[in-house]
């Protein structure tokens, strides 16, 4: 501010001797050098400037120059803060929800796992007790077929001793037929022809068996004359 009133006394002083181009050319001389050294907010053109009032910077000016930067900072740090809570909170938004799919994921691996295992260990039991029922059949039929043999082995028994028993009466009751009485040869029979031994013990022991109503059948070898 001194150095600006200095030089408004300055170009007061000058000499009125000067011509009108010299003191235009001195004049805004003096301007360029006040656009230097002024601030831009203040008008230096405005006539007539030697009797402009120069307004002395005080502390009221300095104080509101400094409440409106302070507003303007404090202005700029709540939006940047603003910026700053909107950032952070879709941040923890997108955090926490990365989380839960996170987690949904594993539970549904961990699910998809117990499903694996336990078709897997139901697997396994279906063939256990299939193969257990192949063994309970295989012993079963063996059971059931031993039980069969058995039957059929004490059937075969009691048929022997039956076969003998009918054997042993047979044979003694054709001894005694034969000891006593023998079958006269049949009478189809051309008279010509006559029995065979062997032929006659085998008619003999028929006639026992038509005599006490007993089945049974005459086997010799082929060519004896069963016929």
């Amino acid at each position: 501010m001194e150095m600006r009133s200095a030089t408004i006394e300055e170009a007061q002083g000058c000499d009125v001797e000067e011509t009108a181009e010299e003191v235009e050319e001195r004049r805004e001389a003096i301007l360029r050098r006040l656009r230097v050294l002024c601030p831009p907010a203040e008008d230096l053109t405005a006539p007539p400037f030697a009797q402009r009032d120069a307004r002395v910077t005080t502390h009221r000016d300095t104080m509101l120059k400094e409440l409106g930067w302070m507003s303007a900072d404090f202005e700029a740090e709540r939006k940047r803060h603003a910026t700053l809570r909107k950032k952070l909170g879709k941040g923890l938004l997108n955090h926490f929800k990365t989380a839960e799919n996170r987690r949904r994921r594993s539970d549904k691996d961990q699910e998809l796992l117990a499903k694996r295992l336990a078709a897997k260990v139901s697997k396994l039991v279906k063939q256990f007790w299939f193969k257990i029922d192949k063994v309970i059949g295989y012993q079963l039929r063996a059971t059931s077929e031993a039980a069969r043999r058995k039957a059929m082995d004490r059937h075969l028994v009691r048929l022997v001793k039956q076969t003998e028993k009918y054997a042993g009466g047979l044979n003694g009751g054709a001894a005694a037929a034969g000891s006593k009485k023998t079958v006269p040869r049949p009478f189809l029979l051309d008279s010509k022809l006559s029995l065979r031994p062997y032929q006659q013990v085998g008619l003999d022991w028929l006639a026992s068996m038509h005599a006490r109503r007993l089945n049974g059948i005459l086997a010799d070898e082929m060519g004896l004359g069963k016929t």
